[in-house]
């Protein structure tokens, strides 16, 4: 295996929906997670923040954890590093990659066996890094798509958005065309506001959210959803209101020969059932596809 020399082919392209007017975000240092999306104006809820095309993928299905990186991943993953440009390639490596020194080791194994096998020199220890680089930051941000064609992809700038479980946007995936993610408002933004999706399910508790940033993506969420000291939420309130709302879903459908009264109670937790939805999740749907 080997790094070859760019092949100036742009990576990641976007497609701004702002038009000729500036650009709806702008890449600053959000405290305490790092870089981050930024809103440069107002933003209605409905609007497209970000269209844009993957810059690395490793098609298949469910490939987007750990326990499926092997050597195909890795040479897929190395050649289209090779046909970007200069600039895409500084841009890809300054993504966050969750150290991980069994998976650097597992990087390196992977392919001194490979040259090993090919009888060829081992690659060179700069290579080598950089490669665990490119592995570690698709591992840590990539999107997994429902499409075997695309699998799980590496996005530059909506790889820069941050977790919330009260997220002011939502992604999807083009149904006719999986190689592009689009980032859509679902509730106003104001200009300075930090962009940000939901990486687990928003529905959850606060325990069962915090534990699953924590195993999954090795942070701990302090969003305004989870911090009970944030005034910009009443914690305690949303954690009732997402308890109300898993009851309501465990309710039991009525029968052919149910009540009128039985009936008129139904229908009114299944609208109780709506509103909890669209007050949590800003938006009645995730607009996982369109």
């Amino acid at each position: 295996m080997s790094f070859q020399g760019a092949a100036n082919q742009p990576g990641g392209e976007l497609a701004s929906p702002a038009g000729d007017g500036p650009p709806l975000f702008r890449v600053s240092q959000s405290p305490g997670k790092g870089m981050g999306l930024f809103a440069t104006r107002d933003i209605k809820a409905g609007t497209v923040v970000l269209r844009e095309k993957f810059t690395l993928s490793v098609p298949g299905k469910n490939n987007g954890g750990y326990s499926r990186l092997d050597l195909d991943a890795i040479v897929k993953l190395t050649l289209q590093y090779n046909n970007l440009s200069q600039d895409t390639r500084a841009e890809l490596l300054q993504l966050h990659a969750t150290p991980m020194p069994h998976r650097d080791a597992d990087v390196r194994n992977l392919i001194t066996a490979a040259d090993r096998h090919a009888g060829v020199p081992p690659m060179g220890e700069r290579a080598v890094e950089t490669c665990q680089r490119i592995v570690g930051v698709w591992l840590t941000n990539g999107f997994l798509t429902s499409d075997e064609r695309t699998g799980t992809c590496l996005f530059l700038k909506a790889s820069r958005i941050n977790h919330s479980c009260v997220a002011n946007t939502a992604r999807y995936f083009e149904k006719n065309d999986p190689r592009y993610i689009t980032i859509r408002a679902t509730r106003d933004i104001k200009a300075d506001e930090e962009i940000t999706l939901t990486y687990a399910d928003a529905l959850l508790p606060v325990a069962e959210r915090q534990e699953k940033t924590r195993r999954v993506w090795h942070f701990t969420c302090a969003c305004p959803a989870c911090d009970p000291n944030d005034p910009a939420i009443d914690s305690a309130a949303h954690e009732r209101d997402i308890r109300d709302l898993q009851s309501l879903e465990n309710d039991p459908t009525p029968g052919s020969e149910a009540s009128r009264e039985e009936l008129s109670a139904a229908l009114e937790r299944s609208s109780r059932r709506i509103e909890l939805h669209q007050k949590l999740l800003s938006s009645p749907a995730q607009l996982a596809t369109e």
